[in-house]
């Protein structure tokens, strides 16, 4: 729990942009969650991706869209930016 904590009060501070996924039928981590996550980022260049009918191991659930999805991600942000992909 501690690093959650830690976690989600460093996230504030960072300015790359990140990209949130969230299962939507994810017990552990749920869609709401992700979303907080990003409004709190505060980063017009952070993005979140809720799969739908997804749990939480939504990487196995859905390859082909999660891997397009960060595809489209790294294809969006700038060369020089560092990324973080929060699941």
């Amino acid at each position: 729990m501690l690093f959650c904590k830690i976690g989600v009060l460093s996230l504030g501070k960072k300015k790359k942009p990140h990209l949130f996924f969230a299962g939507e039928k994810s017990p552990i981590f749920p869609a709401i969650h992700a979303q907080a996550a990003r409004e709190l980022q505060n980063n017009p260049n952070s993005e979140v991706q809720i799969f739908e009918g997804c749990g939480h191991i939504l990487h196995l659930e859905e390859i082909e869209k999660f891997n397009q999805a960060v595809i489209d991600f790294l294809n969006k942000i700038k060369k020089t930016d560092v990324i973080s992909l929060f699941c």
